[in-house]
């Protein structure tokens, strides 16, 4: 934090950065800009969303909120994929879960055992 304020100085009228705007990253403290900042706070209210309508068990509204998550980010983890299914298979809904399952396959190269036995048991459920 002081090397941020070494570097860039104090001056009359320099808005002061909140302090969730500040970054680690390798041994240094960077200021990331206010689009990344509105974009971290989104996911978080996402997520803490999401997180209430598990405790209800509201696995519909569970599911949109996850999928605005999930096309929010150019990169997701695995969990909110798998989440996702999760939910999915709750409430009936298998071809939307077979897509899913698709999509994450095509983008992405990890856990892909996971998903592969989850397609392979929602094969055997949908016939």
């Amino acid at each position: 934090m002081l090397s941020y304020f070494k570097e860039n100085g104090f001056k009359n009228n320099h808005l002061i950065v909140h302090t969730n705007r500040l970054k680690r990253f390798k041994g240094s403290v960077e200021v990331i800009s206010l689009e990344e900042y509105e974009k971290v706070q989104k996911e978080y209210e996402f997520k803490e969303e999401i997180s209430q309508l598990d405790i209800n068990r509201r696995r519909d509204q569970s599911a949109k909120t996850l999928r605005k998550l999930i096309e929010m980010n150019s990169f997701n983890p695995p969990r909110y994929y798998m989440r996702l299914c999760h939910c999915y298979r709750e409430i009936g809904e298998y071809e939307n879960e077979k897509e899913l399952i698709e999509e994450y396959l095509s983008k992405y190269g990890y856990a892909k055992s996971w998903f592969k036995k989850r397609l392979d048991e929602l094969n055997e459920l949908i016939k």
